[in-house]
């Protein structure tokens, strides 16, 4: 596509581009920038695009679109970048929103829920219907994984054009506050508009209430209908900014054009009369908890918007279906239960702890974080909160990011110092729900708060695998593993294929296995026995989706004869220990978690990466001899400080997930928190690259 055919109907304040140049595609990351590609320069949360059109333009860029240009390159200079995108997205894609019913839902909880519950009810009238959201994007039936809420501009309409392209006639998305002030949804219009509630969250972004509101209002400014929650206290705030004729309602205001009454709340769901334009129709959704009351009016009120009858839309809100994340219910086949919601602002722990207290036999465990990097003020709130309505509770981390985790954890403990409820404060989260499910009485409710339908903690700007799902039942099983006879003790062995081409193949298939393993309690020992060791993919893969903690032994990176010898004496002899029920020590258990670690990190991190830094380093800076220091006269603390720091760089992330994972401590499968580990001195023995000698620290 030409460049002028993408800047139609941009207000272009300037331009020295090429009008006729053919665009290949239009980038925002500067990183994705080919030959031929338009480059948007986009003021970001964290960075400024303007810094990088140098570097667009070195990768090959044709031109570039911003608000400031530097001299003597292809610009195009607009008043807002971040509208231009939006607007070179729509034309790039043929407009493909202006094909489609576009439906919109913004508040701080309940979006998710209302949008399925939408797209639940367009399908049963027979429409095709696209999703867009923070669980998932849908297309009909098909799932596409989404990071945020509300996607980019540019892939926003790239969704749009695939769902266009797929015969949708109807799309319901989540409308983020960041969405709407950042122009991600600029240009759209949406035939229906709808806000659930407005409670603390995202004040690291919009700094105030005001501000966050003023935010979700800007949707009822670019809606020709909207649908608005009378019992919130910022409604009337909302109803007086909209630019649209809007449809309210209530749990029990007559003076909402949509009225909840009758309402009666159960274990495994919601009842309650709908009255609207003078008809009154008995509604049914099975999915607990007042809050769903709300978020079924939601929804009904945008598909009467858009003319559904209200007795059709009733009768298809009763075969609606619970939203991964949002009080789900997780099998565990024991006399407790346990629940995982995504719950993670003040408002979210309140409302799930208040809908489960509902139909509670027995206690009430609240286990929660706080998410790092985001608004700290919320944090002794949620704590207050817990504390209140829970008869437990267990704090513990969420997605710390950058921050300590214990120092987001202090920051809740405010809230509840006060507070006679009994707590326990596990840091870790796999640990913090071992310790839960290991805890758990007769009937108690266990509420696993602020992960819901995410499947991962993310540590320093890193998504590490964390599913809720299987912590759960992969501890189950390990406590239902038994320890006689019939025992089995697996070694899973990773074998070069003879064809390069097969090597991720072979990975996968031996993470899979050891997921497997981990899964169902398998008492495990891992062996690479591909010669010099299966390299850096293997080792990225083991500690993106593994717990390295669960396994017995390993070795790798020797021959095959030194691998078998290694993993099997190590693994086997803990086995052997674990299995004989003897009580021991701090310092046995900690030459448990030594051993492995070791293992680990000199074979995987040590010979397949740092000794190689290493080795070029003795060999190209010291003009030494890697394989035998006398020869050349090298002197060991020459090499140490290039050593040591190659050996703590490589082994970081491997460490960082034994400190996240679990060791098993005894033959049933009972798992306690691995702890973490910290390299100290090292050495060479023999004053050769190849082997090293590491002192370890051990913290609890």
């Amino acid at each position: 596509m030409k460049l002028q055919e993408l800047l139609k109907g941009v207000a272009v304040l300037s331009s020295t581009a090429d009008g006729e140049a053919e665009i290949g595609e239009v980038r925002y990351d500067s990183r994705a920038v080919g030959k031929g590609d338009l480059f948007v320069a986009i003021r970001g949360y964290a960075t400024d695009g303007h810094k990088y059109i140098e570097k667009a333009l070195e990768q090959g860029a044709a031109a570039v679109v911003c608000e400031e240009a530097p001299e003597g390159v292809p610009a195009v200079v607009v008043e807002n970048s971040r509208k231009a995108l939006a607007e070179i997205a729509a034309n790039r894609f043929g407009h493909p929103a202006d094909s489609m019913v576009m439906l919109g839902v913004t508040g701080t909880n309940g979006k998710t829920t209302t949008t399925y519950l939408v797209k639940h009810m367009l399908e049963d009238a027979g429409h095709k219907v696209g999703l867009i959201g923070t669980n998932q994007n849908l297309i009909g039936s098909e799932v596409i994984e989404t990071e945020r809420t509300t996607p980019e501009s540019y892939e926003l309409h790239a969704l749009f054009a695939r769902m266009r392209d797929a015969g949708c006639t109807h799309v319901i998305m989540e409308v983020s506050s960041h969405s709407l002030v950042l122009d991600r949804v600029h240009g759209i219009r949406f035939a229906v508009g709808a806000f659930t509630n407005l409670t603390q969250d995202h004040l690291d972004f919009h700094k105030t209430m005001e501000n966050y509101r003023q935010a979700k209002a800007i949707l009822f400014t670019v809606s020709d209908r909207g649908v608005i929650n009378l019992d919130d206290a910022a409604a009337d705030k909302m109803l007086a900014d909209a630019k649209c004729p809007c449809l309210t309602y209530s749990c029990g205001n007559e003076k909402a054009g949509l009225c909840a009454t009758n309402l009666q709340l159960h274990a495994d769901g919601v009842e309650f009369d709908a009255r609207y334009n003078g008809e009154t129709a008995h509604v049914r959704l099975p999915i607990p908890g007042h809050f769903s009351v709300e978020n079924a009016l939601n929804a009904l009120g945008m598909v009467l918007s858009l003319g559904m009858p209200l007795a059709d839309a009733a009768k298809s809100m009763a075969t609606a279906t619970g939203v991964k994340g949002r009080v789900e219910v997780v099998p565990t086949d024991t006399d407790y239960t346990v629940l995982i919601d995504y719950a993670h602002s003040p408002d979210g722990v309140e409302n799930v702890l208040k809908a489960v207290r509902g139909f509670a036999k027995g206690r009430v465990v609240a286990l929660f974080g706080c998410g790092g990097d985001r608004d700290r003020t919320k944090r002794p709130k949620m704590g207050r909160i817990a504390a209140d309505l829970a008869d437990f509770c267990i704090v513990t981390s969420d997605n710390p990011r950058t921050e300590e985790p214990k120092a987001i954890i202090d920051d809740i403990l405010e809230g509840m110092k006060d507070s006679k409820t009994p707590m326990q404060v596990i840091v870790d989260r796999p640990a913090a729900i071992h310790w839960a499910l290991e805890h758990a009485q007769k009937d108690d409710i266990i509420v696993l708060m602020g992960k819901g339908h995410e499947t991962y903690q993310e540590v320093n700007h890193q998504k590490f695998h964390m599913d809720e799902r299987e912590i759960v039942a992969e501890h189950l099983a390990y406590l239902g593993c038994g320890a006689g006879e019939d025992g089995d003790l697996q070694l899973l062995v990773l074998t070069a294929p003879a064809e390069e081409s097969q090597r991720k193949t072979a990975i996968r298939q031996l993470i899979a296995a050891l997921r497997q393993a981990r899964k169902d309690g398998t008492p495990t020992i891992l062996m690479d026995a591909a010669k010099n060791g299966y390299g850096t993919d293997f080792q990225k893969e083991l500690v993106k989706k593994t717990e390295l903690g669960f396994l017995l032994g390993y070795a790798g990176f020797y021959d095959l004869a030194n691998a078998t010898g290694i993993a099997l004496a190590n693994g086997v002899a803990r086995w052997l220990c674990l299995r004989s029920g003897a009580v021991r020590t701090q310092g046995q258990e900690d030459a448990f978690r030594l051993t492995l670690a070791d293992s680990l990190v000199k074979d995987i991190c040590y010979k397949n990466q740092a000794k190689i830094q290493t080795t070029v380093y003795v060999r190209d800076t010291l003009q030494g001899d890697p394989d035998n220091f006398r020869r050349t006269g090298t002197a060991e603390e020459d090499v140490l400080p290039q050593a040591e720091a190659n050996l703590r760089e490589a082994a970081g992330d491997v460490l960082r997930n034994l400190a996240r994972s679990a060791m098993r401590t005894d033959a049933a499968g009972t798992l306690g928190g691995f702890g973490s580990l910290t390299i100290g001195k090292v050495s060479f023995p023999w004053l050769r690259v190849f082997e090293i000698r590491m002192e370890w620290e051990v913290s609890r």
